[in-house]
């Protein structure tokens, strides 16, 4: 009987624990099940709980790593970082990150919300970057395509060796620059001062 005892606690703390650990509502109706069932029974269903919760916890996790504003996996980059050809990234520059991000050959994101990042494209990659924060740098080069919107002004960017580039600087408080040598194509709107393009 001691025994019987001690398995339906451990079946009501499982189903208990699963039950709460999960966000879904049918996790949780599985604990509830769990304590009021008795004997295997209640044993099955805080083992399901418990796996329930478990399966349910990944997926989370697998959502929260790929999914953001931009798409993809969010790379944080408090310092340096760089995303390689054939990946899909989003950079969290945090307030002092980025310096600098680099997309060599992937399809890259950033919101740079701090200002002052160093946000750079290279080897056909294809970059949305945003700088609310305003003075970043962008160097989108060898046949990238560059989209940059610098809401707080000030940005520079080349646009260089048959890359493609738009700059949205619509409202900024100081003029973005954008420079496009060996054959780089640009268009900038907004406040810009445009050079070669």
């Amino acid at each position: 009987m001691r025994w019987l005892g001690a398995f339906v606690i451990t079946a009501v703390i499982v189903g208990a624990c699963g039950g709460s650990g999960s966000t879904g509502t049918g996790a949780g109706g599985s604990g509830a099940s769990a304590a009021s069932s008795t004997g295997a029974g209640g044993a099955g269903q805080g083992s399901s709980s418990s796996t329930a919760s478990a399966a349910s916890s990944g997926s989370s996790t697998t959502s929260s790593s790929s999914s953001s504003s931009g798409g993809g996996m969010v790379v944080p980059c408090p310092n340096m970082c760089s995303c390689g050809a054939g990946e899909t990234c989003n950079f969290d520059c945090g307030m002092t990150g980025c310096m600098p991000a680099e997309c060599l050959g992937g399809t890259c994101s950033a919101d740079c919300t701090g200002g002052g990042c160093t946000l750079d494209c290279d080897l056909m990659g294809m970059c949305t970057y945003g700088c609310p924060g305003g003075k970043c740098t962008t160097d989108c080069d060898n046949s990238s395509s560059c989209n940059i919107s610098c809401a707080g002004g000030g940005c520079d960017v080349v646009c260089d060796n048959g890359s493609t580039c738009t700059v949205d600087c619509t409202n900024a408080p100081t003029p973005c620059t954008l420079s496009c040598v060996n054959g780089g194509m640009g268009t900038c709107t907004g406040n810009c001062m445009v050079t070669g393009c």
